[in-house]
């Protein structure tokens, strides 16, 4: 008996519809997880964006103290002093700093807010006599009561 050698066997089935799926389920699920991921990631680098200026700006004003014996809510000396931050009075719009102080304590007292893009509120309370505490609140009345539960470590 004579066998002829076609060539090598080829298996032209492909993948069936149940492999096909299950490669789909897999992709489907990594793509959820790397989306979550992503979205924290991006909530974390926004709170410390935040932070940061709140940061800068607690300098900024207390560049202001020592130049002129007290912290000033004036958006344009502010401006003048660090023109990468945007101050305003008023609260709008996210990523700008609101800087809120109690009436007659400009000279030992201020207040900073920011609003991250998700809507979080971070706050400093630098104080002259008792230190810096920090928050997560929406701009409020800068008092001492207003702010005493915050915490004196950072957020």
């Amino acid at each position: 008996m004579i066998h002829r050698n076609t060539g090598p066997a080829r298996d032209e089935r492909g993948f069936t519809l149940v492999e096909l799926t299950v490669v789909m389920f897999v992709i489907a699920v990594l793509i959820v997880i790397g989306l979550a991921s992503f979205v924290q990631v991006r909530r974390i680098a926004d709170d410390k964006g935040a932070h940061l200026d709140l940061l800068t700006a607690v300098k900024v004003q207390a560049l202001q103290h020592l130049e002129t014996g007290e912290f000033t809510e004036d958006v344009g000396v502010l401006f003048d002093l660090e023109p990468t931050l945007r101050y305003t009075n008023d609260g709008l719009p996210s990523g700008t700093i609101v800087v809120r102080s109690e009436v007659g304590r400009l000279d030992t007292d201020v207040c900073l807010f920011s609003q991250t893009e998700q809507g979080d509120w971070f706050a400093i309370y630098h104080s002259v006599e008792d230190g810096d505490r920090y928050g997560e609140s929406d701009p409020i009345a800068c008092t001492v009561a207003n702010t005493a539960a915050w915490t004196t470590e950072s957020w």
